[in-house]
């Protein structure tokens, strides 16, 4: 297990984060449609579109204890830019055992992922800043988080400035500290 996912818990459960989720849907389909790492260091797929995305079960590793992950594609691919171009996936698990549990996989998310972004949407930063006018203070964010059973450690506590309108909220994101130095 990656120890920095024991920073992610979830009612005291370590459990894998969305982002994780669509970083590994993103590399498959990479690998998929041979969009490989160049000579240069950059992806074959500069842009990508994730659409219908939905996240049915949470996939929680268990302690002392590991399972096996699959990504599944199927569809398309990442050569034109309608919907019906892209991959359609799934990201499923089952338990590494010998057990009555053993190849009884379970569904994680699901969704569509293909070629260039939706450039239909467009977001006026000032004007949200604007709207959004009350600061909260990241550590009173993170322990509202806490009370609802969502507990982060230190490599997940991005959160350095927070601001909450009516129904939207614009925050700034920044490595932190501890993977500041596993980023470089």
């Amino acid at each position: 297990r990656t120890p920095y996912l024991e920073d992610h818990r979830v009612e005291g459960a370590v459990v894998v984060p969305a982002a994780a989720h669509l970083e590994l849907v993103l590399a498959a389909a990479q690998a998929a449609a041979g969009a490989g790492v160049g000579e240069d260091g950059e992806t074959g797929l500069a842009a990508a579109r994730l659409g219908e995305v939905r996240f049915l079960r949470p996939l929680v590793l268990p302690e002392g204890g590991s399972r096996r992950l699959q990504v599944w594609l199927e569809g398309g691919g990442l050569e034109g830019d309608r919907e019906e171009d892209a991959f359609h996936f799934r990201i499923l698990s089952c338990p590494v055992t010998t057990g009555a549990a053993a190849g009884v996989w379970t569904l994680h998310a699901t969704g569509t992922v293909g070629k260039g972004a939706d450039e239909s949407r467009s977001l006026d930063l000032a004007d949200l800043r604007g709207r959004c006018r009350e600061q909260v203070p990241p550590l009173a964010h993170y322990d509202r988080l806490a009370r609802q059973g969502l507990r982060y450690g230190p490599r997940f506590r991005g959160v350095d400035r927070l601001w909450r309108g009516a129904g939207e909220a614009l925050g700034r994101v920044v490595a932190p500290p501890d993977m500041a130095a596993e980023l470089e």
